[in-house]
């Protein structure tokens, strides 16, 4: 067992992930200890033999309160992107890893944090072309305690092993597992609804505004949950959220009307992004 108080994970499985790794290794002094596992400082760089969203066994090998996954992004556009979200699944359908209607903890400042990172190495690395942001809760693995989130470099082969860009999500690896689950001054915890994939109306609170957010639901699967998975967002969300940040534009009446409900019986406050 690995004992850290945070952990960064690359799956072997990943070309994006190796790629990371090299840049990790890198750009900071990690030490290789007698089991060849590579720290830096307190911080292992633990590899898996599994792509990264079916590593649902991970809590067995690596005890630590934050897992920061370093990994590849890949859409069918495939636009260069650095993107951070937290796993997990909304739906009975289970497309890549995880569990039907289960989602892990959601780390709201480790997430905030690893946006803002992207961000600003985006602009100092000159990657003005790269999509910066955040994507809805989806996919696996399911860990049932530690908080986790991914830090993706995609979407294509070509950005993949693209070892200039992997910079950016290297240092936020980094920032995010060195800082751990602690939060700045003023930043508050949210769940978001609403809104696409990409979730573009909420992306003004992360870069610029004090919101922290954990889980987001997209309108995308809005009919197919209920009061269960509403709750669930927030008791999954560290730390517990009392605001709910909805995409107004992005949630139709029905939805609208499933949601209030359950945010005023839970003593949400309910915010239009």
């Amino acid at each position: 067992m690995i004992r850290a108080k945070s952990a960064i994970i690359v799956s072997k499985a990943d070309p994006a992930g190796m790629t990371i790794k090299k840049v990790l290794l890198s750009l900071y002094s990690f030490k290789r200890d007698k089991d060849g596992i590579y720290w830096y400082g307190n911080t292992p760089l633990v590899e898996v033999e599994k792509p990264s969203v079916y590593s649902d066994g991970l809590e067995e090998m690596v005890d630590a309160e934050l897992y920061v996954f370093a990994t590849r992004h890949a859409s069918e556009s495939g636009f260069p992107a650095l993107l951070t979200h937290p796993p997990g699944n909304w739906t009975d359908e289970v497309k890549l890893g995880g569990r039907p209607r289960r989602i892990c903890v959601a780390p709201a400042y480790a997430l905030k944090r690893a946006a803002l990172t992207l961000k600003r190495w985006q602009e100092e690395l000159g990657l003005s072309s790269w999509r910066v942001g955040v994507e809805v809760t989806h996919h696996g693995p399911y860990l049932e305690r530690t908080p986790v989130l991914f830090v993706e470099l995609g979407s294509t082969e070509r950005e993949w092993r693209d070892e200039h860009a992997a910079i950016a999500v290297a240092h936020a690896a980094v920032e995010v597992a060195t800082s751990g689950l602690r939060g700045e001054d003023g930043w508050i915890p949210a769940v978001g609804f609403g809104g696409p994939h990409y979730a573009p109306r909420f992306l003004k609170h992360v870069f610029g505004g004090r919101y922290a957010i954990g889980h987001i639901i997209p309108v995308y699967v809005f009919d197919e949950v209920g009061e269960r998975e509403i709750r669930m967002a927030f008791e999954r969300t560290f730390p517990r959220p009392r605001v709910a940040l909805l995409d107004w534009k992005g949630l139709k009446r029905p939805h609208k009307e499933k949601l209030l409900p359950v945010l005023e019986d839970m003593g949400v406050e309910a915010v239009r992004a």
